[in-house]
């Protein structure tokens, strides 16, 4: 949809960064959609409807495979590994995302596991009846379900019998990285990417730097802006969480203790791969900050880690926040 709006003032609040801009520019083609269960804008500079109509279909053909969901009926090659733990003839997309999602299990020493579905299952995060596990069961998924198991080929694709996957961590940066692959070859003058807790913003919106902000993780709006050139992904504890017998449970656990034993409070992953950032900013936030902090700087990944006092650590090339005042 063509956009006619010459000044833009108002913000757009996702999982933990925010798309903004203040000052007069250009018209650009945008669309707002839901997909995934997750809001999401495409912005072009310097483009048209066309562009922006084969990004978002990009995005959906890359997504189609990992839905929890069926869709008229056919269950997703998600469901159909998880329920039968193998798949005959995995489709590219598929194939390509499970690929990732090992080699960052890999990477991360087991921090970024899909296999945590069961985790997630025992605190009722799927069925909405939200409970705690004994220590007991805790102590069984841990050794029993998780520590990813998965052995992947162009013909077959399997997963031990005891697990069920959750790809939940990495297949939003893997659709926005479709998108990006596409739009950065159609010589546009930028674009951006609003998707969930990701953002892609490359190039230019007119003749200015995209700018995002960073979201305070206190609840108190926005701790400060930045001009973005590449795949920022945000993961917190603000969103998707609980509370049950007093105790506030959120969505990332360690696969090691099946509990949520991070002192941080948010883990932003600056990359040129949305699936990179988007899986460890999982993964560095479940190590907490003494760990994300080695791990971001032995491989020279540009973090910025906000701890539980409100504290902010940039590490590596990540950008400089100009703050509010």
């Amino acid at each position: 949809m063509k956009s006619a709006v010459a000044f833009f003032s108002a913000l757009i609040l996702i999982t933990g960064a925010t798309f903004y801009h203040k000052l007069t520019g250009p018209p650009f083609d945008s669309d707002n959609f839901l997909i995934f269960n997750t809001f999401c804008e495409i912005k072009i500079s310097g483009g048209g409807a066309v562009e922006v109509r084969e990004a978002r279909s990009r995005m959906e053909q890359a997504l189609a495979p990992f839905s929890l969901d069926t869709k008229e009926g056919i269950p997703s090659e998600l469901t159909i590994l998880n329920r039968d733990k193998i798949l005959k003839n995995p489709s590219p997309h598929f194939l390509r995302c499970l690929t990732l999602a090992r080699d960052f299990f890999e990477k991360t020493g087991g921090w970024f596991d899909p296999s945590i579905y069961t985790l997630m299952d025992a605190y009722g995060f799927y069925d909405g009846k939200h409970r705690l596990p004994s220590d007991l069961e805790l102590n069984r998924i841990i050794s029993e379900n998780t520590h990813l198991k998965l052995m992947l080929s162009s013909r077959e694709i399997s997963i031990d019998p005891s697990q069920s996957l959750d790809l939940g961590a990495i297949v939003k940066g893997y659709a926005i990285d479709s998108a990006v692959e596409y739009l950065s070859n159609q010589n546009l003058n930028g674009f951006l990417i609003n998707f969930g807790g990701e953002v892609a913003a490359f190039g230019k919106n007119g003749d200015r730097a995209w700018r995002v902000g960073l979201r305070d993780p206190s609840g108190n709006g926005i701790i400060g802006d930045f001009a973005l050139d590449r795949i920022i992904s945000t993961s917190g504890d603000y969103n998707n969480r609980f509370e049950v017998e007093g105790r506030v449970i959120i969505h990332i656990f360690s696969p090691f203790s099946g509990r949520n034993d991070s002192d941080l409070k948010s883990v932003s992953v600056f990359s040129r791969s949305g699936a990179e950032a988007d899986a460890l900013s999982t993964a560095l936030f479940a190590m907490g900050s003494e760990e994300a902090g080695k791990f971001a700087v032995k491989s020279g990944i540009p973090v910025i880690l906000i701890n539980s006092a409100g504290e902010i650590q940039r590490i590596g090339n990540a950008p400089e926040i100009l703050q509010n005042k």
